[in-house]
């Protein structure tokens, strides 16, 4: 099997928590499972029973991300058909629909799928049809074991509310919207039955004191007895996360700006619709099943899609499973009205149809996803080579993992990398941290344990993400509060094409100049400040610049609305300034390099590229027509060597050969 990988968010985020899992570490103490507890268990399951390896958890994920399709599919179907006869039918129409519908970034539904993507999304959205099955199997349950119970609804209350909790540790993005989904839907269909106030409010309150104590119990069972830990680290990412990720032009601030696009309208309509049914049906079984859990499903994955748009930088292209559900439900209501016109009329017609899907079926549905299948793990394999040690094939990884086999071999030593991924695993060895992306490193106390981590292990080399590879000059930037010590105290000994490889100075510091330094700032107007370094001397340098600065939001109607203000910083003015990188697949990206935010108020150290002897940036407040920017002051006492420079320069005798 054919495993290349990207070396930042995908494959290794993946492996580094099963990898560490498997070995016996303890999450929330030795590591910290950013995406969530519900990624973690699943994966190593299957990680396991297939090898353990990272090529045993690349296939692991990538069956677990194609099963959601047939599992929503199957669960919806089941709510709208109610002979077991029509599900093949159904499930027909919905492939060949695979390979024609586009998602909202254009690519082909089914191909998305069956990828595990940008931080195992689909892994992630696992829970909502998992929480669709629970959720029918214990409403099943109930009917069968308290049908005669007039506690009957209390009981179903107490399952669902377990259920929500559950579905809450998953992950911090699907697992919150199917909490909210159950507990509104929970609650509508008591007013339906009841039409009662006080039993609404009984029935709210029963679910979120039945939720909340779910969540306790889950988080301590999955996090093995970490329950603080867990609730810290969820608390503080979350924190971190309102300001720390994604280009400041590009991200979304007030709460009005949702997602209106055609495929969430569509969403909402048909909610709505499922939701005024349920109330008029009374809420009666049948009325749950038909209308009320396809409508749970939409909830839930609108409000994933808006909690990405709003949190996430408004993009669009994370919205797979929101794709997913709505054209399940179009085709399943298609299709039941389409037996509804036709069984009146003659079954020959059924029989032609079916004929027919079945037909396009074998020539669409099966040979497209079989030849994606052997495009990009099978075929590659004729033209790539196997590393025993990753279990898995490599074809544009392979000279990069073989140089840096050797190069560990020759020398070998603690790593401690800022992106973990394949030569931590080839070594034996684990980012001494916990952390294995510093990406994740998402509040003030993980930081501070980051760097003492830094110091306390001394490793003999530190592995950073070149400035040339896709998104690696963001990370320098966002990052600087740890590649400001990298930068002043080590020095390139080795590189491969994604990776720079530093070891520690003696005693000498890289800083080409100390002192003497001019700072000149421009307030622009009310939310813009200009800082301009002067260093006539320096030709190519980092100014390491420590700045001091607040944030005023403006008191009017609109500020109510705002998500969270935030700083962005350009680069010589460079907002729009992008870089080309191809990836390991032969796709094509333009990732914006010169522009990173920080929070609304802070004292911090940001980094100033020096050419010929000058370097600026630029300071803008977001929202910009309802924030102010009130620069404190600004000091510059040293200026760096930058990794390309020090890439050039010559490194310790004993490394020269692998240069």
């Amino acid at each position: 099997m054919v495993v290349d990988f990207i070396a930042l968010n995908g494959k290794f985020q993946n492996y580094n928590v099963v990898r560490r899992l498997l070995e016996g570490q303890k999450p929330y103490v030795d590591f910290v499972p950013y995406l969530g507890m519900g990624h973690m268990w699943l994966t190593s399951i299957f990680t396991k029973i297939l090898g353990g390896t990272f090529g045993a958890n690349v296939l692991a994920c990538n069956i677990i991300t194609a099963l959601i399709c047939p599992i929503t599919v199957f669960g919806l179907s089941r709510c709208y058909l109610k002979y077991n006869g029509l599900i093949p039918f159904t499930l027909c129409m919905f492939i060949v629909g695979l390979d024609i519908f586009k998602t909202q970034s254009g690519h082909y539904l089914f191909f998305n799928i069956l990828d595990t993507g940008l931080s195992a999304r689909g892994i992630r959205g696992m829970i909502l049809p998992l929480s669709l099955i629970l959720s029918k199997m214990w409403i099943n349950l109930v009917q069968i074991l308290f049908a005669k119970s007039n506690r009957i609804t209390i009981i179903t209350l107490i399952g669902l509310s377990f259920i929500a909790g559950f579905s809450f540790c998953w992950s911090n993005d699907y697992g919150p919207c199917v909490l909210i989904a159950i507990i509104i839907m929970a609650t509508t269909i008591t007013f339906a039955r009841k039409r009662s106030i006080l039993n609404v409010i009984f029935a709210f309150g029963t679910i979120v004191v039945g939720s909340f104590l779910s969540i306790l119990t889950t988080a301590l069972l999955l996090s093995k007895g970490q329950l603080n830990a867990w609730l810290s680290n969820n608390f503080a990412f979350g924190e971190y996360q309102k300001w720390y990720f994604m280009i400041p032009s590009d991200k979304i601030y007030y709460l009005y700006q949702l997602d209106f696009s055609i495929y969430v309208c569509c969403a909402i309509g048909l909610f709505g619709y499922y939701f005024v049914q349920l109330i008029r049906e009374h809420a009666s079984n049948y009325a749950i099943i038909r209308f009320g859990i396809p409508g749970f499903c939409l909830l839930t994955s609108v409000g994933a899609a808006q909690e990405y748009h709003l949190f996430g930088g408004g993009g669009r292209e994370l919205n797979e499973i929101l794709c997913l559900v709505l054209y399940t439900t179009i085709m399943l209501e298609s299709t039941l009205r389409l037996f509804h016109l036709t069984e009146h009329n003659s079954k020959s017609i059924v029989v032609q149809i079916s004929t027919s899907i079945i037909i396009i079926v074998i020539t669409f549905g099966i040979l497209a996803p079989v030849q994606k299948i052997y495009e990009n793990y099978i075929y590659p394999k004729n033209s790539a080579k196997y590393i025993s040690s990753l279990g898995g094939h490599f074809k544009y990884r392979y000279r990069d993992l073989s140089r840096t086999t050797e190069f560990l071999t020759l020398h070998p030593g603690q790593l401690f990398s800022t992106y973990a991924t394949a030569a931590e695993v080839i070594t034996g060895q684990f980012q001494p941290s916990g952390i294995d992306y510093i990406i994740h490193a998402l509040s003030d106390k993980s930081r501070a344990e980051y760097i003492n981590s830094l110091k306390s292990s001394n490793p003999r080399y530190v592995t950073t993400i070149r400035e040339s590879y896709s998104t690696g000059r963001w990370n320098r930037n966002a990052n600087w509060f740890f590649h400001r010590i990298i930068y002043r105290n080590y020095h390139i000994v080795f590189r491969n094409s994604y990776q720079f490889f530093w070891k520690k100075n003696n005693h000498k510091e890289n800083i080409l100049q100390k002192g003497g330094i001019q700072v000149d700032v421009q307030v622009i107007d009310n939310h813009q400040t200009r800082i301009t370094i002067f260093a006539p001397k320096i030709n190519n340098g980092i100014a390491d610049v420590k700045i001091d600065y607040s944030t005023t939001v403006h008191s009017n109607l609109r500020s109510y609305f705002i998500i969270y203000p935030v700083v962005g910083i350009f680069q010589n003015n460079s907002e729009d300034k992008c870089l080309e990188y191809i990836q390991p697949d032969g796709r094509c990206d333009l990732v914006k390099v010169d522009a990173w935010s920080l929070r609304p108020n802070s004292s911090e150290y940001i980094p100033v590229e020096i050419h010929d002897g000058v370097g600026t940036v630029l300071l803008r407040s977001y929202p910009e027509d309802n924030t102010s920017l009130h620069l404190n002051s600004a000091h510059c006492t040293e200026i760096l060597t930058p990794s390309e420079v020090l890439m050039m320069q010559p490194v310790d005798d004993e490394f020269k050969s692998n240069e």
